[in-house]
């Protein structure tokens, strides 16, 4: 990976403070009607009116701008100590949880990245024990794709770590094959208002309730910061910091896996079974066997592709190929022993790090995870970023978005919009053909459709653009001018939007009238006369 994760704090920011930009000072009544605002989310809302409540009636931009950003959690992110890959076929802690090699492609590297907030937290336990990372918010693996086309090695004669380097950071492709945040899942956050840490790591299924104290109101009060984000949108900010740090690094291309690829990736259910179960011989040495529906049992040890790291104890056999594991370094093999008689069942179920498994080799649309990466993510990734669905050379689906050099330098949205862009501009059509409407009724002149029409433009597209109806330029005919011309100033639009207004005023300044020259879907009204459109 290319060094340019930053341990730096960096805050985050809004919507409200981005259409604040390039202000000196405002009134409080301007603010306070931006955080009002439909497509603002009701936690961005709390912390804009909470911070305006104590201001004057005019309000200095940048010092309320740092007062605001002081409310919202900076995200500082490293690369897991132990857990990078140097070359092809050394392995991070998690990297055997990834594709079968036949279908992985030529993954140059890999990299696990933990994402820290200033709040301590006991989430970072679960997939990384030992205390490391005392302020966890999520985490990420990460695969970098090596260059499609590798430069002679005699460019590189004397140079060998450059072409290391190159065949490591040379391409331009990357993939996020896990987002996951186990401080928001499975009530993990709920656990943190519950006291001080408990006295180790290990999950003690012999005393499973630990007594704790009541957390004093700082503790509580510096929670409160945490609970801004739930699942997913906790898992929507990682994602907003992975396509920065995509930017940075100079990647121009993000995947993240489809709904039956996180399927794959994860050994649930489809493709081949990457299980293994160790058992004991008749002299008790540990002989490792196939795992299969017939010998899941609770208490066995199993594990992911033959890493020794990799291990979990059975907890539950569900039926189907499914099972339920808590990681073995959690418990002891005593525990595990004990497990198999039957005892402490009830208790070790309930344990946070416990997780579910399918070796059924079937694809199961309703596990949470085929959903969330499927639905979630993909329809996030789709409606932010316009993410397509791409299959790659070993026909493995990814959502797709594309990166731009500029996004390396764009603040991260602490929280998105409650509406997604093509929703606000969606919302926004909407709202002007309202308008238009009520334009129509005021001049005699009512289309009943109460829609944007297309008809002429598809007709006449040399004169009118392109016809897509997607397509400010199409539309923009049909808009008012001063309304058109207030949108455009609002959302500053690119050159070519830019244009089309200009095309749009010459049109409309040869007098042309919009009932003669668009063919209206439905009837239309024009003072004395009735029209079939």
């Amino acid at each position: 990976m290319n060094d340019n994760t930053s341990k730096r704090k960096e805050y985050p920011t809004l919507s409200t403070l981005e259409r604040l930009r390039g202000r000196e000072s405002v009134s409080k009544q301007y603010i306070s009607d931006l955080a009002h605002s439909a497509h603002i989310k009701h936690v961005e809302r709390e912390i804009i009116l909470r911070v305006l409540a104590d201001e004057d009636h005019t309000v200095n931009v940048k010092t309320f701008a740092k007062k605001v950003k002081a409310e919202l959690l900076p995200l500082v992110v490293q690369e897991a100590r132990g857990a990078k890959s140097h070359t092809r076929y050394s392995s991070g802690r998690y990297e055997s949880i990834s594709l079968p090699d036949y279908l992985r492609g030529n993954v140059a590297d890999y990299a696990e990245r933990v994402y820290e907030s200033p709040i301590s937290t006991l989430a970072g336990d679960i997939h990384f024990s030992g205390n490391e990372y005392k302020n966890y918010f999520g985490h990420t693996r990460i695969e970098d794709m090596a260059p499609e086309k590798l430069p002679d090695r005699e460019d590189f004669k004397n140079n060998y770590k450059g072409y290391i380097d190159f065949k490591k950071n040379g391409g331009t492709t990357r993939r996020v094959i896990e987002v996951q945040s186990d401080l928001y899942q499975k009530g993990n956050l709920d656990n943190e208002t519950l006291g001080p840490y408990r006295p180790n790591v290990r999950y003690d299924i012999k005393n499973p309730v630990v007594e704790r104290d009541t957390p004093t109101s700082e503790r509580l009060e510096e929670l409160s910061r945490l609970q801004q984000y739930n699942d997913p949108s906790a898992h929507f900010r990682i994602v907003r910091e992975e396509v920065k740090q995509a930017a940075k690094d100079g990647k121009t291309k993000l995947q993240f896996p489809t709904g039956e690829s996180i399927m794959l990736i994860e050994g649930l259910g489809i493709g081949e079974v990457k299980w293994q179960l160790d058992s004991l011989d008749s002299k008790g040495n540990w002989i490792p066997e196939k795992l299969t529906i017939e010998n899941l049992r609770v208490g066995a040890t199993a594990r992911r592709t033959f890493v020794s790291s990799d291990q979990w104890i059975i907890v539950e056999v569900c039926g189907n190929g499914k099972f339920r594991a808590v990681p073995k370094d959690q418990i002891s093999n005593y525990e595990a022993r004990e497990l198999a008689k039957g005892s402490y069942v009830n208790d070790v179920q309930n344990a946070s790090s416990v997780e579910e498994f399918d070796i059924s080799g079937k694809i199961d649309k309703s596990n949470p995870i085929y959903k969330f990466y499927e639905n979630d993510i993909g329809r996030y990734l789709k409606n932010k970023y316009n993410a397509q669905i791409i299959k790659d050379e070993q026909g493995i689906t990814w959502h797709e978005i594309r990166i731009r050099p500029e996004m390396a330098t764009e603040s991260v949205l602490a929280f998105d919009n409650a509406f997604s862009d093509l929703e606000r501009k969606n919302l926004k059509i909407n709202q002007l053909n309202k308008t238009l409407k009520q334009s129509y009724v005021k001049n005699n002149v009512y289309s009943p459709q109460n829609q944007i029409h297309m008809k002429g433009i598809k007709k006449q597209p040399e004169k009118y653009g392109n016809g897509k109806e997607d397509s400010i330029h199409s539309k923009a005919i049909l808009w008012s001018l001063p309304m058109l011309e207030q949108e455009m100033r609002k959302d500053d639009l690119q050159n070519k939007d830019q244009k089309a207004l200009s095309e749009i005023k010459a049109v409309r300044s040869k007098g042309k009238d919009i009932k003669k020259d668009f063919e209206m879907d439905g009837k239309y009204v024009n003072k004395n006369k009735t029209h079939e459109g």
